[in-house]
């Protein structure tokens, strides 16, 4: 009797190297990995960002980017030899063997064609169903991922759909010449918490059809969610690899442990993340009744064409208190970002009235609300977008040192006193925005922002594009800069982890209005409304992996 062979693995990679460039300026983005992944399992890719792993998914399609040399003892998708496929038989191997989502679907989905066209066209390249049946396939196909009256949503364009909707659709695409391999890099990382779990339910629901999944994530919480294995990722290499709740439990390797240390959780509430400075103490200045900001029956309406009127923001009222941070929580489209913007006087509110150190911006012309600008002051989410790209970083935190009108004598020297404040050295002043990382870069935000002295700074989503490590570095900069300066902060996230860790006093907001406020304790530990209870159950949370089977293991090898 002969022993029947295993399998063969759907993805099967020996030895993987891929490098930019040659000679002395060649830059080796991955060195050496090997892995495998079945059907039906999910294996998860997870590391800071430079860490390898996009370019290793991207590897598996033939989209290592341009100026790549891939090479590999081995590398099959599928049964195919992938190593030295023409761009034919990739676009082949592309849709109908592999599908790929992106963490941008705005910016992966063609703005000009409908959403119809787009999820219908990998069905068309790849002739799965006739022509004259696409249409009612892809109506299909948006049904099965949740998009709710899919005929209506196939006529229009991505920018009329939600966030959550663009990654349906993108989701749909992916799947619609039936893969067996779903690659998805960061897919839920720009999505709010409620979004989120429902793009990790669809996951893990396509997963239970049999489809593998290769997750590529910084954020450790979604990976214990859907991952039956994680490969860690530093500088190319796989440092330490498992079983989800073996690696998330029982890290073994320093850097694992980094990561993990880096998570705003619950416990880590009044501690520092980032991990050269340890896990001491870290005290919250203790909030002062002096009121630095104050908004009363906030209101906002934009016409939106075609569909009349839409009340971004419905009767607000906030304070904020000297040395305090108020944080601000809600879904996409819940009002944040509006409110942030009437607080800055970006826009000027229907009716209703805000107060910066006890002056009104509506009573002041347009020299008197300059200089009351300099006291309250903001951080973006992306900063590469709000900066002049030609501006060198010496310009751009001297900028508002000059419309406040300092001596030009004096600037280089604050502007290196900011820098050092924020962790950054003389080494950058020459720099573009574009040769800076995403952590320097927001450092250089934050930079900018103190220049003027502020007592208030707006953070509006400064940590969501972060990966977790550089993500932890900056929550510590704005804590120790609070602790030192006094300053204030309204703090704006999608991210409950992180707004618990930062926050003192939080508002819940849902279509325009405050729906509950308090304590973040209380908010957190016992939410009276039922859509704050909806929010923190969508949570995903690193003790989920605990709570999960263990799944069979993939060959890997370091």
């Amino acid at each position: 009797m002969t022993t029947a062979e295993p399998a063969p693995h759907l993805v099967d990679v020996e030895n993987l190297h891929v490098t930019f460039g040659s000679g002395r300026s060649a830059v080796y983005a991955v060195r050496g990995v090997s892995f495998t992944v079945d059907a039906g399992q999910s294996v998860a890719v997870v590391g800071e960002s430079g860490s390898g792993k996009s370019v290793t998914a991207r590897s598996l399609i033939g989209l290592a980017g341009r100026g790549s040399a891939v090479r590999a003892d081995r590398l099959r998708i599928e049964g195919t030899d992938a190593r030295a496929l023409p761009e034919g038989r990739w676009r082949q191997l592309r849709g109908k063997h592999v599908g790929f989502v992106l963490q941008d679907a705005l910016g992966s989905l063609d703005p000009a064609r409908r959403v119809g066209a787009e999820v219908g066209e990998t069905l068309l390249a790849h002739r799965t169903v006739a022509r004259s049946a696409v249409p009612g396939k892809v109506v299909d196909l948006l049904r099965q991922v949740g998009v709710p009256s899919p005929e209506a949503r196939a006529s229009q364009f991505p920018h009329q759909l939600s966030g959550g909707l663009r990654q349906r659709a993108l989701i749909a695409s992916a799947i619609a010449a039936d893969p067996a391999l779903l690659i998805a890099d960061e897919p839920t990382t720009a999505l709010d918490v409620t979004v989120q779990a429902q793009i990790l339910q669809l996951l893990a629901q396509r997963k239970a059809t049999g489809i593998a999944l290769l997750l590529i994530s910084h954020d450790l919480a979604v990976v214990s969610t859907v991952a039956d294995h994680v490969l860690v990722m530093k500088d190319g290499v796989f440092v330490e690899q498992g079983p989800t709740r073996q690696v998330l439990d029982d890290p073994q390797h320093p850097y694992t442990r980094q990561l993990l240390a880096a998570v705003p959780v619950a416990h880590a509430r009044g501690t520092r993340l980032s991990p050269r400075a340890g896990f001491t103490a870290q005290p919250r200045p203790v909030a002062g009744q002096e009121v630095v900001l104050e908004a009363k029956n906030l209101v906002k309406t934009f016409q939106v064409p075609g569909q009349g009127s839409l009340t971004a923001v419905d009767d607000v009222s906030l304070q904020l208190y000297a040395g305090e941070t108020l944080g601000i929580v809600g879904e996409s489209g819940s009002g944040k970002s509006t409110t942030a913007r009437l607080l800055l006087d970006l826009d000027r509110p229907d009716s209703g009235t805000v107060d910066v150190d006890g002056t009104r911006w509506s009573r002041l012309d347009a020299r008197a609300q300059r200089v009351l600008r300099q006291r309250i002051q903001v951080v973006y989410q992306d900063p590469l977008s709000s900066f002049d790209p030609r501006y060198p970083v010496e310009r751009i935190v001297a900028e508002p040192l000059a419309v406040a009108g300092q001596p030009r004598t004096g600037r280089r020297a604050r502007v290196l006193e900011l820098l050092d404040q924020v962790g950054l050295t003389a080494d950058v002043l020459d720099r573009r925005p574009a040769q800076l990382s995403g952590g320097q870069r927001q450092r250089v935000a934050i930079a900018r922002a103190l220049a003027p002295r502020p007592r208030v700074i707006v953070c509006d989503e400064p940590v969501s594009a972060l990966d977790v490590s550089i993500q932890a570095q900056v929550l510590d900069l704005l804590a120790d800069l609070q602790a030192e300066l006094g300053i204030s902060y309204v703090f704006i996230s999608h991210h409950l982890g992180v707004i618990y860790h930062v926050s003192d006093r939080v508002l819940v907001m849902k279509d325009g209005k405050v729906v509950e406020s308090g304590d973040v304790e209380q908010i957190f530990h016992h939410p009276r409304h039922a859509y704050t209870r909806n929010l923190l159950a969508a949570v995903p949370t690193l003790e989920g992996a605990a709570l999960r089977p263990r799944a069979a293991e993939p060959q890997v090898t370091r």
